[in-house]
């Protein structure tokens, strides 16, 4: 989710989250842990979507996440046969972390 979207976004994009559920979390966190090494400046740098991502047993599967760059790409559904090419993920603490990389996203 994206801070600056309207509620609607926000609805369809945690419908999206919650049906594609365990597979895409799963992808995302292997994806960040593959990123361990590499400044997170290097990957919002090298591609247009990217999401953080922490461990939250509060949520659903457990894990949380929250996409830092690359809204435009989503009406309610993945963003066309690119995705997989465009996307790519960061280990983050949690949620307030991650809201707070999208200003400063967005101001650059």
């Amino acid at each position: 989710m994206c801070s600056h979207w309207s509620q609607e976004k926000h609805q369809a994009f945690e419908a999206l989250h919650n049906r594609l559920g365990v597979s895409l979390r799963n992808w995302l966190l292997d994806i960040a842990n593959d990123n361990e090494d590499q400044p997170n400046h290097e990957i919002l740098a090298s591609h247009e979507i990217v999401f953080a991502v922490w461990d939250d047993e509060s949520r659903p599967h457990g894990v949380g996440l929250w996409l830092v760059k690359g809204d435009e790409y989503f009406s309610g559904r993945l963003p066309g046969d690119k995705f997989v090419e465009r996307t790519s993920a960061f280990k983050c603490a949690g949620e307030a972390e991650a809201r707070g990389l999208v200003p400063a996203i967005t101001r650059h």
